[in-house]
């Protein structure tokens, strides 16, 4: 269970988040709102890439971590003339993954389905692919909390069909929180929601 319990945050005197408060159990809950609700920055609060100076972020009873989290945000950096295993096994060793950097540079490239593209530099990576591969680097050492920033945006039909396979495929064992404002990421994939309204939880369901 994550907690969330009175989170502010500002950016000089703007208040972008003000007294935000949820639970989260297993599961995959949809985060709704529209640009500059505060979406974004509230998945950065969760992620630990903004400090957490107003509230507190608990997992389990216990203060979250960034080693909890994986965090794909809506625009991703990648290594475009790396290879893609190249990358995932630089990002393991960056990020200290306990056991074998290559197994589980394999684990995540095959839950992503790009195992068979892995000598392929990144630059020669279709866009629903460079998703792919952002999400294989979110998910190394299997975090239990994993956040998407608007994760269909561009993609076509298809990709978005192996996106919710792929969420649906996790959701058993992880708490997913995916920032979007398309319906049909909702109703696809997604039991709970909540909607970010100017800095503020006003519908928990």
């Amino acid at each position: 269970m994550i907690c969330v319990n009175n989170l502010n945050k500002r950016f000089g005197s703007r208040e972008v988040l003000r007294n935000v408060s949820f639970e989260i159990g297993e599961g995959v809950c949809g985060l709704i709102g529209k640009n500059g609700a505060g979406k974004t920055t509230l998945l950065r609060m969760i992620a630990g890439v903004y400090d957490i100076k107003g509230g507190e972020i608990t997992l389990n009873g216990k203060k979250i971590s960034k080693a909890d989290v994986g965090y794909v945000p809506q625009e991703y950096g990648l290594f475009e003339d790396a290879r893609l295993i190249d990358m995932i096994e630089y990002m393991a060793s960056l990020m200290k993954i306990k056991g074998d950097i290559k197994e589980e540079a394999k684990r995540v490239l095959d839950l992503v389905n790009l195992y068979d593209r892995r000598n392929d530099k990144i630059r020669k990576l279709s866009g629903g692919m460079k998703r792919r591969a952002a999400i294989a680097q979110g998910i190394l050492g299997n975090p239990p909390v994993i956040l998407f920033d608007e994760p269909t945006t561009g993609l076509d039909f298809d990709e978005k069909d192996a996106f919710y396979d792929f969420i649906r495929q996790i959701s058993s064992d992880h708490i997913i929180i995916i920032s979007t404002h398309m319906r049909e990421d909702i109703q696809a994939v997604c039991t709970d929601s909540l909607l970010l309204t100017n800095g503020e939880i006003k519908h928990n369901d």
